[in-house]
């Protein structure tokens, strides 16, 4: 159940950010609705995922002392990697709100190290925690099959809409979600 419930939050997030999938939208609403309705659509899901959840039970691990405090500060990280991330594109787009800025390529901050930040930065708080919960665990791993799963469909996305300035910034940029890892 909680595998089916992540799999609708996750394919709403995968479809609908699709140009084609947009347009099909453009014809219920208006163009300057599209991004809002599917902000409010992904919170309605994401709440419904959290109530709906079927607890798994279990502690897999607890962790003390100093390691409990270098997970806690990848946790921080992830925040901070997640606020700069958003801090370098643009919260009235994240959050669904009418934005007149016209798309761009953002490879500064943050973006200079990772390709994905805000990936990175769900990663870093989902897994580095001092207590891994079965419901955490299951949570993360699907999180990470999700984001492993939807990253070359979203590089394939912003090759079409920036082409050779995109494909130069993979270059410049290798790490997806983590240096020297992936």
């Amino acid at each position: 159940m909680d595998a089916v419930l992540f799999a609708i939050f996750a394919m709403h997030h995968s479809v609908f950010a699709r140009p084609w999938a947009k347009r099909l939208v453009e014809q219920a609403v208006s163009t300057e609705l599209v991004r809002t309705l599917y902000v409010w659509v992904a919170s309605v899901l994401l709440a419904a995922v959290c109530m709906l959840w079927v607890p798994v039970g279990g502690v897999l691990f607890h962790a003390q002392g100093i390691t409990a405090a270098g997970l806690r500060i990848a946790q921080v990280v992830g925040l901070f990697v997640g606020a700069l991330a958003i801090r370098r594109t643009s919260i009235g787009e994240l959050s669904g709100a009418w934005d007149t800025r016209a798309a761009r390529l953002e490879a500064a901050g943050v973006y200079q190290v990772v390709r994905h930040p805000l990936y990175t930065s769900l990663l870093l708080l989902v897994v580095a925690t001092p207590t891994m919960t079965g419901d955490r665990a299951l949570f993360a791993a699907l999180s990470l099959v999700f984001i492993v799963a939807a990253i070359p469909f979203e590089e394939a996305g912003l090759v079409r809409q920036f082409g050779q300035p995109y494909n130069m910034y993979r270059r410049a940029v290798r790490w997806r979600l983590i240096p020297y890892i992936h």
